[in-house]
């Protein structure tokens, strides 16, 4: 087994992304741009169009591409419908 998609990851979802800026769901994307990863990133949330100037996705469904890594950032009674919508996608 390989642990690439955790530490070589070619797409990571950010699972309640943010626009605030002091938002934990914002600065996990800030962060992604500000050190050079390549990859594609996409932002989650359930009203938002775009979130640091990337198209942003209602659900993990509607993601257009593959996703290796989703950083989950909801509130814990939120967390295993995320992680079951991770689970039927295989992200």
């Amino acid at each position: 087994m390989t642990l690439d998609a955790f530490f070589k990851p070619r797409a990571v979802a950010v699972v309640g992304a943010s626009a605030r800026e002091h938002a934990v769901g914002h600065s996990v994307i800030a962060n992604l741009q500000a050190f050079g990863y390549t990859g594609a990133i996409y932002p989650v949330h359930p009203s938002a169009s775009e979130i640091r100037g990337l198209a942003a996705y209602a659900s993990v469904a509607a993601i257009p591409g593959p996703v290796d890594l989703a950083h989950i950032i909801v509130a814990a009674e939120q967390v295993p419908g995320v992680m079951a919508q991770c689970g039927e996608r295989r992200a």
